[in-house]
């Protein structure tokens, strides 16, 4: 276009030609910055459409403020700043993230502005750290290292700055589970710290990814959470002494899609009464009835709990609600799920060498529980036992589980599988098995 309307500033005649202008770095043609934080106490804003590698920071204290001021022709250190991550590949700024440095995540690689002076228009470099590039789902900064999702292949890293080598480095946090990345993207991301410091990954095919990240310990655990729909959105919020985790899940309901904003309940709690189900509604009252309403689970099958007892499953009429055999206090109904967990195989180093390629069997057990009630415990999970817990309580403590017996009992493969339906607590802190090896037992600690 040849055309344009512009403001006319002080100093030039209306009529009059003038090479004084300037389209400016922000318009509805050439696009609006995506991303800002704030950093020094200034306004930090980054990647419009036209220049996805400019940063842009406000003066010193005055955010609406972009512009350069001069004395005696020498730009003052409170002026705004424009700076380009400028590389052989012009990469595009995904994320801000403001820590003692400004980390500076793009498409290609990682970048800092450094912190240890007060940011001016003279001093103000960029300094490239790693060269791994960052997807678009938000990282999160934990304690003093950030976590951020990588560009090929969503792989998950940390990066801290090393004493060492004077500069940002960081692992790959997906190094044994690349099952649970490959071929899938993260799409957003949520970080709970506390009870146990968890980052949550929405997956781009609906399942979710979580991530128990305590570095100080070199604690990386990963799990995995599918729901009948699909996670689309996670988010977390400070609710007393925990964080709590809120979803938004597509699910089918009735042969309709709805989409359900659901809260997790938090995972310790002195209440005994709680259950775990998904999109379940729990109602308490304190004359007893005989019904309960589940409007948004018609047409599902439904586990049904009421005054700590588990009641027989059954489908939701289309009325939404449902009529019970008898009257309760507390009623919950919800859609069930099954927790599975697989123990590796044992890793010890013996005399003569390691166990790894050897035959063994594991006779038994030991499973040191908190608050638990229900499960299954054997060698696969075609092939289980009940654990045998106390009935009408949950159970703190050592339980000792015979496996069941199968046709070749002594094997290469060492792991136990654990599986939990129940809509009850299961808290397993440890598992201790008793493996023979060779014609002696040891007992080999499993978590």
């Amino acid at each position: 276009a040849k055309n344009a309307k512009v403001n006319v500033l002080n100093g030039i005649k209306e009529g009059e030609p003038s090479y004084q202008w300037k389209l400016g770095s922000w318009n509805r043609g050439r696009g609006y910055p995506k991303l800002c934080t704030f950093y020094q106490d200034r306004f930090v804003v980054a990647a419009t459409d036209s220049k996805p590698n400019f940063i842009w920071f406000s003066r010193t204290g005055d955010y609406p403020n972009f512009g350069v001021e001069k004395v005696e022709g020498t730009i003052t250190d409170d002026s705004a700043i424009t700076l380009p991550v400028i590389n052989r590949k012009m990469c595009e700024i995904r994320h801000l993230v403001p820590a003692n440095d400004l980390i500076i995540l793009t498409s290609g690689n990682e970048w800092i502005v450094r912190g240890d002076k007060t940011i001016t228009p003279t001093n103000c470099n960029l300094k490239t750290q790693t060269q791994r590039g960052a997807l678009s789902c938000e990282p999160q900064f934990i304690g003093n290292r950030c976590v951020f999702v990588q560009e090929r292949g969503g792989t998950v890293r940390d990066m801290g700055y090393s004493y060492e080598s004077d500069n940002y480095t960081g692992q790959d946090l997906t190094l044994f589970v690349k099952t649970l990345v490959k071929g899938h993207l993260a799409v957003t991301s949520a970080y709970a710290q506390d009870p146990d410091s968890i980052i949550y990954y929405v997956r781009d095919d609906g399942q979710l990814n979580c991530l128990t990240y305590i570095p100080e310990q070199k604690v990386y655990g990963w799990s995995h959470f599918v729901t009948n729909g699909k996670y689309r959105y996670v988010e977390s919020v400070a609710e007393g002494e925990q964080d709590t985790i809120y979803f938004v899940v597509d699910r089918v309901i009735n042969n309709k899609s709805v989409k359900c904003i659901e809260r997790s309940i938090p995972l310790y709690t002195e209440d005994n009464s709680d259950v775990f189900l998904d999109c379940y509604v729990k109602v308490a009252n304190s004359i007893k009835t005989d019904y309960i309403n589940a409007p948004h689970l018609v047409g599902q099958m439904v586990d049904i709990v009421i005054d700590g007892q588990q009641m027989p499953s059954r489908v939701v009429p289309p009325t939404g609600v449902i009529k019970l055999d008898g009257k309760a206090n507390v009623i919950t109904v919800g859609l069930p799920y099954t927790t599975k967990i697989k123990i590796p195989s044992v890793e010890q180093q013996i005399n003569d060498g390691t166990l790894q390629g050897r035959v063994a069997t594991v006779s038994r057990v030991v499973l040191r529980m908190y608050k638990s009630f229900g499960g299954k415990v054997g060698r696969t999970f075609d092939r289980m036992d009940d654990i045998t817990l106390p009935p009408n309580e949950l159970f703190t403590g050592d339980k000792p589980v015979i496996l069941p017996k199968m046709g070749i009992n002594y094997s290469t493969d060492t792991s136990i599988c654990i599986k939990h339906s129940d809509p009850f607590p299961f808290n397993l802190l440890s598992i201790t098995r008793i493996v023979e090896i060779g014609g002696g037992l040891r007992d080999v600690p499993g978590l």
